[in-house]
This record gives C-alpha cells, sequence and structure tokens, in this order.
C-alpha cells in the first residue's frame, strides 16, 4: 500500500482554498449567490479559513437536516450551508481526496470524476459480452443496509491512519469525520462523504479482485461475475466477514443466480449477455414523462425529458422507445425544444 505524505500543506494553501472557492461557483444559482457573499470581504474570510486550519481551530457549523424521496425512495440528507465549510470540504477534495480516489479499483462508480452509471453500464456490458456464451456465467448481487448511515467512526479514521502518514491532516480528517454527532454515520450532504465512503469499502473491492472476478460497485451496490457458481459462494463468505468488520449489515435480499435468469439489474438497467435494457421501473417513468410533454410541452418538462434521453439512449431499445412515446426522434425534439425554450 503507497502510504501518503505530508501533503497538509497542500491542502490547506491560499492558493487551493481560491481555486476551491472558484469551482465551487460553477455549481448553479445558489452556490453563486453564496459566494457573491463571501467575496464581498474575500480576503478576510479567505484568511480566516487558512489561518484555522493551520492552526487547528477550524471547526464544521451545524447541520441541516432535509428528507427528498428520489426514485421512491426516502433518503435523509444532511448537509452544512456554511461557503466556508464548503470550501474546506472542496479543497480536501482537490487533494487527499484524489489521493485516497487513486487507491481504488478501476471497476468502483459513483461520486468519482469521470467514473458515473454511463461508464459503469458500458464496461460491465463490455466484459460481459466478451464471454463466450458456451460458458455458463453467475451473478452475485449485494447491497448495504443503510451505507452511508453506518458507516463506524473508528473503522473509518483506523483505515486512513493506514493509508495517510500526515499527523496534521489525519486530525483535519478527524474534525470532519466527528463533526456529525454520532458514532456511525457520514452526512450524505457533505461533498467529502462520497470519498470517504468509496475508501471504506475499499477492502471489499480488493477481495473481489484478488479473486479474479468480474466486479462493479455503484456506491454500495455490488455486482460479482464468474463462469463459477462455487467462487462466488466463496466470496459470498468473504463479503460477509468484511462486513462485519466493517461494521455494516448485507441486506437479505443478496443472491447468487445465473445471468440467462434476470440479468443484471442495478443503476436503472438490465445487463444482459447481448444487450442493455432499461428497468422497468426506470421505462414507467420516463414513459409518464414524456405523456406529461406531448399533453403539455412545457420548458420544465421539455428538460426533463432531454435528461433522461442522456439515460435512455445507453439501452439498445433506447431510441425506439424515445420516438414511440414522445412521437419524434431526438434531432425533431431538440429543434422543438429550442421553440418552447425561447418562447419562455
Amino acid at each position: 500500500m503507497k502510504r501518503i505524505h505530508d501533503i497538509f500543506d497542500e491542502v490547506i494553501s491560499i492558493r487551493i482554498l481560491v481555486l476551491a472557492h472558484q469551482k465551487l461557483k460553477k455549481k448553479g444559482k445558489k452556490a453563486l449567490r453564496k459566494a457573491k457573499a463571501f467575496e464581498r470581504a474575500f480576503c478576510r474570510n479567505i484568511l480566516a479559513l487558512y489561518f484555522a486550519l493551520k492552526n487547528g481551530t477550524w471547526r464544521m457549523h451545524g447541520y441541516k437536516h432535509i428528507v427528498r424521496t428520489e426514485s421512491g425512495k426516502r433518503r435523509e440528507i444532511d448537509y452544512s450551508s456554511d461557503w466556508g465549510d464548503l470550501v474546506v470540504q472542496c479543497a480536501m477534495g482537490m487533494t487527499i481526496g484524489k489521493r485516497l480516489l487513486a487507491s481504488l479499483i478501476d471497476d468502483t462508480f459513483a461520486g468519482i470524476p469521470g467514473r458515473g452509471i454511463k461508464r459503469a453500464i458500458r464496461r460491465m456490458f463490455r466484459r460481459v459480452r466478451a464471454i463466450p456464451e458456451s460458458l455458463p456465467l453467475f451473478v452475485y448481487k449485494i447491497d448495504m443496509r443503510k451505507f452511508y448511515q453506518s458507516i463506524d467512526h473508528a473503522t473509518l479514521k483506523a483505515a486512513i491512519r493506514r493509508k495517510v502518514k500526515d499527523k496534521r491532516l489525519i486530525a483535519l480528517l478527524d474534525v470532519l469525520i466527528d463533526s456529525y454527532p454520532e458514532e456511525r454515520g457520514i452526512p450524505i450532504g457533505n461533498l467529502m462523504s462520497p470519498i470517504l465512503a468509496n475508501f471504506y469499502l475499499n477492502p471489499l473491492d480488493r477481495a473481489a479482485k484478488n479473486r479474479g472476478l468480474l466486479y462493479y460497485r455503484y456506491n454500495d451496490d455490488v455486482v460479482a461475475l464468474s463462469v463459477s457458481k462455487e467462487e462466488l459462494r466463496k466470496f459470498k463468505d468473504e463479503a460477509h466477514r468484511i462486513a462485519a468488520e466493517l461494521k455494516l449489515e448485507i441486506k437479505p435480499n443478496e443472491q447468487i443466480f445465473p445471468i440467462s435468469r434476470f440479468g443484471v439489474d442495478i443503476m436503472g438497467y438490465v445487463v444482459q449477455r447481448r444487450r442493455i435494457i432499461v428497468r422497468r421501473k426506470s421505462e414507467r417513468r420516463f414513459r409518464r414523462n414524456a405523456r406529461r410533454f406531448t399533453e403539455r410541452p412545457t420548458a420544465h418538462l421539455a428538460r426533463s425529458v432531454a435528461s433522461q434521453w442522456g439515460w435512455l439512449k445507453i439501452a439498445k431499445s433506447g431510441s425506439r422507445l424515445f420516438k414511440n412515446c414522445v412521437g419524434c426522434n431526438i434531432e425533431n425534439f431538440n429543434s422543438q425544444c429550442k421553440e418552447i425554450l425561447n418562447h419562455g
């Protein structure tokens, strides 16, 4: 394992803090408003952050709590709205965060620049398609129960200490982790949380790769594939052991099955041996959205349908589904959208 040494001064440097501020400004109108408020006394605020970090007195502000329902799932989100907190976390992500992510395997996705759903699905499909159909192919699929809420602070700190050998940086990471007022859990809304969460599950990723399995993880959704069911059974036992060490719980709906039975249902798609199809629930959501657009084409619905096309086009039947639901191909839809947006 390659250790991380002596980067605290880089993490808290004024140059990195300014770059983090500029990067955050690009995240929409709400971020821009907060950034402009911060810039009214920019030099004073940046210097205050720098000296607080250098002296070890920086602390996260209190968290706000909201509940959102996404794709039928209820998510509790805690986040700090303080701009200084966001700048510090972004600076950490640009420095120590990059180094932590560099230690992960290539088949870990989500929360990592350049490793989104499209890359994950296409990479999985290419590997699955390369396996001759004459060979059986089995799937082991699991996910963790309340993953972010279950991350144990002591276990996460121990993993960081094995990787990071900079005492001042360890102390800063401890402040961030301990800012969540429980012994377990990291806030979903923190900028550093996806990085820490991915790093936390790295032992599971490494175990799968050491066994030579085809393996993909998107957040806490895990898929392992092999031509040997016995190998997957062995990995299942190891996954339970690692989860226990990390103080996580694997949901009881785990199973090992031939890919020809269900395909790999993950990230809104179903990956089969020769094609990618859209998950039925996701398809129903798109059909409903497209129907609303055709009945009453508004700018809001146009943007919604356009964003769904970016997800839909990965599937083999995506173009046909889009045309059947919207009544035209994507080129004509884009022309129609321009007229709608120009008129309001």
